[in-house]
């Protein structure tokens, strides 16, 4: 009887809000592109079956907004109807200011009805529209709508996948597949998105982006996103937005665009509650996130626990082909994460369209890497005719990360009017990371204790950002947007080596006590960058539906850093200190207009990238001796140029769009590797890269390169049936890397190209009332570097849901099961030769549970807060 019920009164829903094919409620139907939604012409409103409105020079405006809150209702729909028969003659939706217009209306008498999923639809009779003359409604005002089946919330289904003038929108919260996971599950599924086996993400095969966290910056991204993403779960994201022309307002950096995860905030009256949790044999989770809110006052909470637990292997072989020196690496072991997530944050109405919002996060991380690691060393044999093997080695390594992270936030929004508002915004950010690498040096032929080595690296990242900003609509066609931003940085890492010669005891602890190593004495670094930002942003409409936004921003950076290097035998160390300041515009232009059923967009931005925490880390990481990398403190930020053009087509409730882009990048961030015996050259004053295995790769990060990408994207969503849906997409690109390598005591040019294809394919369909299936496979193909390729990766995954009642629900997911897969990275320079297979133990069966507990009314509320999305991510390459 319940099912019945909610059936009927869903199926009421939508016929009183998805007026016409071209018209559902933002947020609502199945279109998805609910942004660039226009009325159908003349002729197809008789394909419909509409009645023809009397023609006419009138025109009928209005501001639909919130009734508790004043703020604009986006997207909503709104039909013309007659004011005698009642038939429909018109449709259209309200833009992003709640603001629509019928035009070339005739003389007679109308009724309006507004719609908008969580509103009580609103019906204007008796609207009278003389010969001439305009009628303008006024501000509109809906009601929220409490419309409740025994405790269940009515509300519209939103698609899987949104297309919006300036991002694409990927609704986590109907992914089925990710249930169970964090957040880089959710972004495997994501169009233009590729996940790597360490967690890094890149977009169109870039890794220059920003991760931003609902709207807002954590210093745990700026230090390492693979780690940032592990601490969200994929049960608290509720949507994630891919931003590929970032408009003035947002920061300069992010070359190849924008990533913002949306999590879920509850806007109804009274508790809510929902605890998730999940256990699989490669991770289990168990998570909890709730709102209260009363009156004025909202208040919400969440935590969340993460488990990993995996098995690794890889092999690794490097020449160098200047001694003839082979290295053959095999190394096996466990990897054991701990990850938490634990947020508080209010809203409180104080009267007179102001509000102040405020909250913390804290995060924290705990991972263990075991491995055991066997080198055999060959060399070509006295006649120089075969290689035979020289020596083995065996090391037991443990590698330990542990981190904390504050997140403080503190906004104040004053809503002047529909379309005007003005915002003041605060954060301060904490991030702490300890990492600890012990080795054991074991005797190849007995597996006795030779040294000890412990490597110890301590970091301390700091922001505090201060944020205006002011909004304001000019007319029924304007839009002005000014504002004014200031962020401070400090880091702080340092890092030392102890040595010991023997033990019998493998067990980290008996680390303690071991003397500094002489050949490794250490150092730190000082880092401070201040960056003072200004933009403003125009958007126009004309008549024609042209839609122009056009905007600039100029920052302004600061940075000194001071490079502290202990040397051997030596009581002064060697000091490095660079200092710079430089200005920047950035501009940003985006266009679109609709023709028919089609709608095309051209876009253009600049854009630099500055260096994150993980390429000015100047630790030599040595958990893999024959593959050590390291950091560089005066790195230049990159600069990049953007052109987009797209067309998109609505074919009934399915649609398509096509795309195809261009990017240029000078001054590139490169990562780039050399022979430990160039890096001793390059780099002299840095006594540990004078002491490694002559065998050893050295991977750093150096501005020697610039890089063009021509490419494009398919993208579908097809809806076959009410319950039945498959969206793809296909991504081809062209890629052109410019550089330089080190040769010895010089550098030499090198250039590398090649064609990167992707895509991925999913369908859902709901096979009963309670009954839920989806599934999805994604490939990311071979990615070109400067120096080689990294390998390609295959994922696939199914999940089946049931809905126990409207409270609880259980879930089965299986990822990868038909068996591991192996992903191959090759470097290969004038210099060496380095091969490496990656083992992807990946095959993942987990079951979920989800249960829900309150009974609430629907209010919304608007989201305010700052985006700190100027820094390069982490790169775990």
């Amino acid at each position: 009887m319940m099912s019945r019920k909610t059936l009927i009164l869903i199926s009421l829903l939508f016929s009183t809000t998805a007026f016409a094919q071209w018209g559902p409620p933002g947020g609502g139907g199945g279109h998805g592109r609910q942004e660039e939604r226009t009325p159908p012409n003349r002729q197809q409103n008789r394909e419909l079956n509409l009645e023809t409105a009397p023609k006419g020079n009138s025109k009928i405006t209005g501001n639909i907004v919130d009734s508790e809150l004043t703020t604009a209702v986006e997207f909503a729909s709104v039909a013309l109807l007659d004011g005698t028969s009642g038939k429909a003659l018109d449709g259209t939706m309200a833009d992003e200011n709640g603001k629509f217009e019928f035009k070339k209306i005739g003389e007679g008498t109308y009724t309006i009805t507004v719609s908008f999923v969580g509103y009580e639809t609103l019906k204007i009779e008796k609207v009278k529209v003389e010969k001439g003359k305009d009628v303008d409604l006024g501000v509109i005002k809906l009601k929220s709508s409490s419309i409740t089946l025994e405790g269940v919330v009515v509300t519209g289904e939103k698609p899987l996948i949104e297309e919006k003038v300036d991002r694409l929108v990927y609704n986590a919260e109907k992914d089925l597949t990710s249930a169970g996971g964090d957040a880089s599950d959710v972004l495997k599924n994501v169009p233009m998105l590729s996940v790597d086996l360490d967690g890094n993400v890149s977009l169109r095969g870039s890794e220059n982006i920003q991760v931003l966290i609902n709207n807002k910056p954590s210093t745990i991204v700026a230090s390492s996103i693979a780690d940032a993403l592990k601490m969200i779960p994929s049960e608290l994201i509720k949507s994630v937005e891919v931003i590929t022309s970032p408009s003035a307002k947002y920061d300069a950096e992010g070359t190849a665009g924008i990533i913002n995860i949306i999590t879920k905030k509850s806007t109804l009256q009274g508790l809510n509650l929902n605890i998730n949790g999940g256990l699989g044999n490669r991770a289990s989770n168990l998570g909890f996130n709730g709102n209260y809110r009363t009156g004025k006052l909202g208040i919400s909470f969440g935590g969340f626990g993460r488990m990993n637990y995996n098995k690794s292997k890889s092999e690794s072989f490097n020449e160098n082909l200047v001694t003839g020196l082979r290295t053959d690496q095999l190394a096996t072991g466990k990897n054991n994460g701990m990850f938490g997530r634990y947020n508080l944050g209010f809203d409180y109405d104080l009267g007179s369209g102001q509000t102040l919002y405020g909250g913390m996060a804290v995060g924290v991380r705990n991972f263990n890497r075991k491995n055991d690691q066997r080198f055999n060393y060959s060399g070509l044999d006295s006649l120089g005719n075969a290689y035979e093997l020289i020596r083995q080695e065996l090391r037991d390594m443990e590698a330990l990360t542990k981190g904390l992270t504050f997140d403080y936030n503190l906004d104040y929004v004053k809503v002047f009017s529909p379309g005007t508002e003005w915002s003041v915004s605060a954060m301060y950010s904490h991030s702490k990371d300890k990492s600890d690498n012990y080795t054991n040096y074991l005797n190849g032929i007995n597996n006795t204790i030779t040294q000890k080595q412990w490597n110890d690296n301590d970091n301390l990242n700091t922001e505090l950002t201060f944020q205006t900003d002011f909004m304001k609509s000019i007319g029924k066609n304007q839009q002005l947007e000014v504002g004014a931003k200031s962020v401070t940085r400090e880091i702080d890492s340092k890092y030392l080596y102890l040595l010991g010669s023997t033990g019998v005891s493998q067990d980290r602890e008996n680390f303690n006590n071991l003397p500094a190593d002489p050949k490794n004495p250490g150092g730190g670094l000082k880092y401070s960058q201040t960056v003072y930002a200004a933009y403003a942003a125009y958007t126009y409409s004309t008549a024609s539906k042209w839609t122009i936004k056009a905007g600039g921003r100029f920052e302004y950076t600061t940075l000194d850093a001071d490079q502290t290097i202990n040397q051997v035998g030596a009581d002064v160390p060697v000091k490095q200190y660079f200092s710079d300041k430089y200005p920047v515009f950035v501009p940003s232009v985006n266009l679109s207009k609709p023709f028919g059923t089609y709608t095309t967009k051209l876009s253009y931005n600049y854009r630099i990238q500055r260096p994150g925490m993980r390429q000015l880390n100047p630790n030599i990481n040595i958990v893999d001796p024959l593959n050590v990398s390291m950091g560089t403190t005066d790195l230049n930020p990159e600069k990049t140029h953007n052109v987009e053009l797209s067309v998109s087509k609505s074919i009934g409730k399915s649609y398509l769009t096509l795309s195809t882009f261009g990017r240029y990048s000078g001054n590139n961030i490169t990562r780039i590797s050399m022979t430990a015996a160039d890096a001793s050259t390059r780099y002299p004053y840095i006594p540990e890269l004078q002491n490694l295995d002559p065998s050893a790769i050295v991977t750093t990060f150096e501005n020697v390169g610039k890089e063009s990408t021509v490419g494009g994207n398919i993208f579908a969503n097809i809806v076959i049936t009410r319950n039945w849906n498959i969206t793809g997409n296909f991504d081809m690109y062209y890629v052109n890397i410019e550089g330089k390598e080190f040769k010895g005591d010089r550098m030499v040019s090198r250039t590398t190209d090649g064609v990167v294809l992707g895509g991925r394919l999913s369908t859902n369909l709901k096979l009963s009332d309670k009954w839920s299936f989806q599934a999805n496979g994604g490939y990311r193909g071979k990615r070109v570097n400067l120096q080689g390729a990294f390998g390609a990766m295959p994922n696939y995954s199914v999940a089946i849901r049931y809905d126990i009642n409207k409270d609880a629900s259980l879930g089965l997911g299986a990822d990868n099961f038909f068996g591991g897969m192996t992903m191959k990275n090759n470097s290969a320079t004038t210099q060496f030769i380095s091969n490496s297979t990656s083992y992807m133990y990946n095959q993942n069966v987990r079951l979920t549970f989800s249960y829900k507990l309150g009974n609430m009314k629907f209010v919304q509320s608007k989201k305010r807060g700052i985006n700190n999305d100027d820094t390069k991510g982490g790169d775990e390459e």
